[in-house]
């Protein structure tokens, strides 16, 4: 069949005109970049094209709701990309609710308007994207959202809501609601952490400064991601040109800092 039938199937099936078929089989051919594609065999394409024919015929029936499982899992990262922003572009005008099922932190992210965490075989977690990466609730939702710094620790004093937890012989303040003495979760993102020399922390207005040293680096493309020993054990995620220009390496004496906003509080 050809990929202009193949995108028409599911309106034939509900017995829709000839000219609604045409018409809406060519509006989602064009809106998914497709159109050339028309009189090919559906045999023929390549998995992102298949793809976009897929998406078409799910399309061109006009949904309520939209069910996408995994939808780029066996793409590669190039054409995974494009439809990537191809379809948080088109979502919002085809007007149809859609769960989006997804290992993918950064699809969550970059689609969702709401995102749910199931693990376990329960629902953990539900909100906006930014809150669910940022706030968690819970260890198990924290680290499936990217945090990689889980500092146990207790509530050492609260100041009308700012919270000086003792961790691992050192101090950290953030913004939470709990008593003196409770065990808490203190939670950072890595990309919330800045690395600076200790000669440099004079320009630095961050609440939580941390002595330390660095115990390891691994490159992940044009980013580095750092390993931290500050009595508590960090992880930071730093640019190429940050590291160089910090001539960063295992021993090195550094300074982590963040700012108490970017610290959240969960209870242990």
């Amino acid at each position: 069949a050809s990929v202009e039938a193949n995108v028409g199937l599911g309106l034939r099936l509900r017995g829709r005109p000839a000219k609604e078929i045409r018409a809406a089989v060519g509006q989602w051919l064009d809106r998914l970049g497709i159109a050339h594609l028309a009189g090919r065999g559906a045999r023929t394409l390549s998995g992102g094209e298949a793809q976009r024919v897929s998406l078409a015929r799910a399309f061109a029936v006009g949904p309520e709701v939209l069910v996408l499982d995994e939808p780029f899992a066996a793409l590669d990262p190039p054409t995974r990309e494009d439809l990537l922003g191809l379809l948080h572009r088109l979502l919002p005008a085809a007007g149809c609710s859609t769960l989006w099922v997804t290992h993918d932190r950064e699809e969550a992210l970059r689609v969702g308007d709401r995102v749910a965490v199931m693990m376990e075989g329960r629902l953990q977690q539900v909100g906006p994207p930014e809150a669910v990466f940022a706030q968690p609730a819970s260890e198990l939702v924290a680290r499936f959202v990217g945090i990689e710094s889980i500092l146990a620790g207790r509530v050492m004093a609260d100041r009308d809501g700012l919270l000086v937890v003792g961790v691992d012989g050192v101090t950290v303040e953030a913004p939470g609601h709990a008593r003196v003495g409770d065990k808490v979760l203190v939670c950072l993102r890595p990309e919330d952490i800045v690395i600076r020399l200790p000669e440099a922390v004079g320009a630095d207005s961050s609440r939580n400064r941390l002595p330390g040293t660095v115990e390891e680096a691994t490159r992940l493309g044009a980013l580095y991601r750092v390993h931290l020993r500050c009595g508590p054990h960090l992880v930071s995620l730093i640019t190429k040109e940050s590291f160089e220009a910090l001539a960063l390496a295992p021993g090195r004496p550094v300074v982590a800092s963040f700012k108490a906003t970017a610290a959240h509080v969960i209870p242990r």
